[in-house]
């Protein structure tokens, strides 16, 4: 104990440097989740934003078209063309990718396939395989099948 540097046998000087230790340790904890809380806070402004916005722009044929959400029934993604399947109208043909328009989409759009988004409004029925929208079925992936049975079954 004798042979010890005199700083490491000195209790006040050992307590101060842990509870500065502790001190800087919530400081940097406290900064981390204040970041976190401004992240949530664009997302959720974002999806704000999407749900006042009320439709959806795409771009086909050279032209932008706006698609009221509401509209949209599902989307299905064709190798480099993705379809949007709408109510009213015909068929609508873009050139985004799925996951782009799966981004600008509101919540109440639900991914059941790497190629295909349903709107959660306009689906008739579903089981652990299949969803039907509009007389059609959909097959349910096995990776987004958990998940979506979850989402579905809470909002019953």
């Amino acid at each position: 104990y004798k042979e010890m540097n005199p700083k490491t046998t000195d209790i006040v000087f050992l307590t101060v440097v842990l509870y500065f230790f502790v001190f800087l340790n919530t400081i940097i904890f406290l900064i981390q989740e204040y970041f976190r809380g401004v992240e949530k806070q664009v997302k959720l402004q974002t999806e704000k934003e999407k749900l006042t916005k009320g439709y959806l722009v795409v771009r086909s044929e050279r032209i932008n078209i706006n698609l009221p959400y509401d509209q949209i029934v599902y989307v299905e993604s064709l190798g480099n063309y993705v379809r949007l399947l709408v109510s009213e109208g015909k068929p609508v043909l873009t050139k985004e990718k799925i996951s782009a328009l799966e981004e600008r989409l509101p919540h109440n759009f639900l991914r059941i396939h790497r190629s295909i988004i349903v709107n959660r409004d306009k689906i008739q029925s579903f089981n652990r395989e299949l969803i039907t929208v509009n007389e059609v079925e959909l097959p349910l992936s096995r990776k987004y099948k958990e998940e979506v049975i979850r989402i579905l079954q809470s909002s019953l």
